[in-house]
């Protein structure tokens, strides 16, 4: 009988990298494993999800300090899997996801109500993997109110986050609702500044931790980086793991992509130029095959480094080259994006010849890479980066600062010119970030060594299979050898104890 997986998650993007997607469990399922995902349903305000027409498994009664919940347990299949959706619209019947003023209450009985709910699904989990902060009280609720249930007691947990800054943090007296005193949070280790954790929990009770890189779980174990969560990540470095998240190879391939000008691959890179040339068209830049394109592809937030480039960017436009500078979302600018959009293109309008601002586009996207010649990412933290990946598999070459994902990806050219993937800096400095900049506009001029480069990074193997391949290792060393030996034929890249 094959070891079965539920994947917990408050939300699940359906074309997301994280490991709660669909593609992620179908590919753990072709390795023989049972696996499912729990989520809310989040009807935001009457638009519900595919999961009101679910059939109905069962109707559970949970218990919050106030009032009864009757949740309704429904399931559906995508592409083969199991969905469970929690539906209680007391809870998820809302304007917003997340963002509500009774979010730690609503999470609280998110998680009671996934464990309460097992019996009524037609899988029992050997092993519950628990997506980010809203999912994180599973592990304690398992270790301490249901344990001496027989039914319970062989069940493992992991916890995955994403960022180590997304925490969940509430009012403390929200302990009521995962049925704790106050008193009682310093006995399980959940005290936290006179407030409630939820990651604290996920980190402290789970049986294996992973996040999205093996630089990025070395740096939170700083004081530097941690936020407050540092020591317990160092007293957790047994149970903890970093994998990479890869991309999708199949989906992102400059070889049959359908969304480009024209198709090229690793051998015969005509096509990389030719796409060059259409964007250079797109946008009213001058058709220049001799100045590099450079792509600043991201949200404009200091942590992504949108105030380096905007002190970097009078200096960065007396250099021979073309800016493309694009916001990464599809919400509009908040509070600290909006200064950053308005210098972008104020800048733009005054640099017309040489400089291309616009906002959000998701058709456009894939022709940015495809035409750029080198992709700016000047994070201050980067816990794995998907940009650094996609840029690199379309022959776009990336100058990153040499933090978290962005670290394990990028191969320096100035520490391993033969291999070199991409140009890295360390210091969060609008200097230095010219100077790989430099750097890289340089080694575009010999077209030998660039085009070396640039098949370098299209070679590189970062993709959704070695992410499952590592995953299901540590699955493994979780739930038993009988789920099977993976068979990565990369090496798991990308992955650290």
């Amino acid at each position: 009988m094959s070891k079965a997986i539920l994947f917990a998650a408050g939300y699940v993007d359906p074309n997301g990298i994280e490991t709660c997607n669909t593609q992620f469990m179908s590919k753990m399922q072709d390795k023989g494993l049972t696996v499912g995902a729990i989520v809310p349903l989040h009807r935001l305000n009457g638009d519900a999800s595919e999961g009101a027409n679910g059939r109905i498994l069962a109707v559970i009664e949970v218990a919050m300090p106030y009032r009864t919940v009757q949740t309704v347990i429904r399931r559906t299949e995508r592409s083969g899997i199991p969905f469970y959706w929690i539906d209680a619209p007391t809870y998820f019947d809302r304007p917003n996801r997340f963002g509500e003023l009774d979010d730690a209450e609503r999470y609280l009985f998110w998680c009671k109500a996934v464990v309460q709910a097992l019996p009524a699904l037609d899988m029992m989990p050997d092993l519950i993997h628990c997506q980010d902060w809203p999912s994180a009280f599973i592990p304690f609720l398992l270790a301490h109110r249901y344990r001496s249930i027989t039914a319970y007691k062989a069940i493992r947990t992991m916890y995955t986050f994403h960022s180590i800054g997304n925490q969940g943090i509430f009012d403390q007296e929200n302990c009521w609702n995962a049925g704790l005193f106050i008193e009682e949070l310093q006995e399980f280790g959940l005290d936290y500044y006179e407030q409630l954790n939820f990651m604290q929990a996920g980190l402290r009770y789970a049986d294996a931790i992973t996040t999205v890189s093996p630089q990025y779980a070395r740096e939170i174990a700083t004081e530097m980086c941690g936020m407050t969560m540092e020591q317990l990540i160092a007293d957790k470095q047994e149970q903890l793991y970093g994998i990479v998240n890869g991309i999708d190879h199949e989906t992102f391939d400059p070889a049959t992509d359908q969304q480009i000008a024209a198709n090229y691959k690793v051998d015969h890179l005509a096509g990389k130029s030719m796409n060059k040339a259409a964007l250079q068209l797109e946008l009213g830049l001058p058709q220049r095959a001799d100045v590099p394109v450079l792509l600043f592809h991201s949200a404009f937030s200091s942590e992504k480094g949108a105030d380096m480039l905007r002190y970097g960017l009078p200096d960065l436009l007396k250099s021979d080259l073309q800016l493309i500078v694009l916001h990464a979302g599809p919400d509009s600018c908040g509070f600290e994006e909006a200064p950053f959009a308005r210098f972008f293109a104020e800048a733009a309008q005054s640099n017309e010849s040489k400089f291309r601002f616009h906002p959000y586009d998701a058709k456009r996207k894939r022709r940015l890479f495809a035409g750029a010649d080198m992709l700016l990412m000047p994070s201050a933290s980067e816990p794995c980066g998907f940009e650094q990946q996609l840029a690199m598999r379309y022959g776009t070459v990336p100058i990153v600062r040499s933090v978290g994902g962005l670290a394990d990806t990028v191969i320096p050219y100035s520490e391993n010119p033969a291999d070199a993937t991409g140009f890295a800096f360390h210091y969060a400095n609008e200097k230095v970030m010219l100077h790989a900049v430099r750097q890289a506009i340089g080694l575009y001029n010999s077209k030998e060594q660039w085009e070396k480069l640039i098949r370098n990074g299209m070679k590189r193997h970062y993709s959704i299979d070695d992410t499952v391949d590592a995953y299901w290792n540590v699955y493994r060393k979780l739930i038993g050898d009988s789920i099977g030996m993976a068979a990565s034929s990369h090496g798991n890249e990308g992955y650290q104890r």
